[in-house]
């Protein structure tokens, strides 16, 4: 029973720190060797995990080490690696002939005021418009699609901060070295 009383007293003493402090959760989402991209107040790095502490973490960047403390970070995203721009390209490229098509038809509609203008609709404007569409379009589309295939782009995904600012974390549950469980609590409010 004396022993209950001190595990629970523990846990509301952890409790009460924990909202007088707040926590330093840190961040368990990153491992060595993830590919990160780092939000800072002022700038936005870039690199390789090499080092993870309870403080922080390292990442190296064109063969420079730097260091980032977790309470100064705004944003953690970890790549998911390259993806190829191909659908994108398709799009793109069968876009611009319709757009242009739609163009020249959309001039040649206000210059049909008159019955010459409707001749002019007729004769020039819509069989340049419709050959535009129907045959730039998939020509547009394969160029894109070509285009796009050799595009790489780096994916992200956000990596979720458990100790940001005005945010309330808990962690369940929490084991101490010696196995007690615990449970941690905290508030965290950030003065500029």
């Amino acid at each position: 029973m004396k022993r209950v009383c001190r595990s629970v007293s523990g846990i509301t003493l952890s409790a009460i720190i924990a909202l007088a402090m707040g926590s330093a959760v840190p961040v368990r989402a990153q491992h060595v060797g993830d590919r990160v991209r780092i939000f800072l107040a002022d700038s936005t790095a870039v690199g390789q995990v090499t080092a993870v502490s309870e403080e922080g973490f390292e990442i190296v960047r064109d063969s420079t080490l730097f260091s980032f403390e977790f309470q100064s970070i705004e944003q953690l995203d970890r790549s998911t690696g390259t993806k190829r721009l191909g659908l994108e390209g398709i799009l793109v490229g069968a876009s611009i002939p319709l757009s242009l098509g739609g163009g020249i038809l959309a001039t040649c509609a206000e210059a049909a005021d008159s019955e010459t203008g409707a001749v002019a609709i007729a004769i020039f404007c819509l069989p340049v418009a419709a050959i535009i569409i129907v045959v730039g379009t998939p020509i547009g589309a394969v160029v894109g699609g070509i285009v796009g295939s050799f595009i790489h782009r780096e994916e992200w995904e956000p990596i979720p901060l458990d100790d940001r600012p005005g945010r309330l974390s808990l962690i369940l549950p929490r084991f101490n070295p010696d196995g007690h469980i615990g449970l941690e609590l905290g508030v965290r409010i950030r003065i500029p």
